[in-house]
């Protein structure tokens, strides 16, 4: 499980063997307003990532997302609007 604390709000983000990934509020608190939304894109190592990220930055243009230390969401080419 990996979680992050976005100043109010305790987010849980858990891996699932059978549906994937899932994210989860830890607490019941989300206030109007708040954007909750699904990052989409193709899952990559870290090598990759690091290859990608070197050519990205000189087009200045990089939609990499850390997921863990070993794997990354690229939504450069599949992503959603949320990119």
């Amino acid at each position: 499980m990996v979680r992050f604390e976005l100043n109010y709000l305790d987010l849980n983000y858990l891996n699932f063997l059978v549906a994937g990934y899932g994210a989860f509020l830890g607490s019941p608190i989300a206030y109007p307003g708040d954007l909750i939304a699904e990052y989409t894109g193709e899952i990559i190592s870290e090598d990759e990532a690091d290859r990608r990220g070197r050519l990205y930055d000189k087009q200045a243009c990089s939609y990499l997302f850390n997921l863990d230390t070993k794997r990354c969401v690229d939504a450069r080419q599949f992503g959603n609007k949320i990119r």
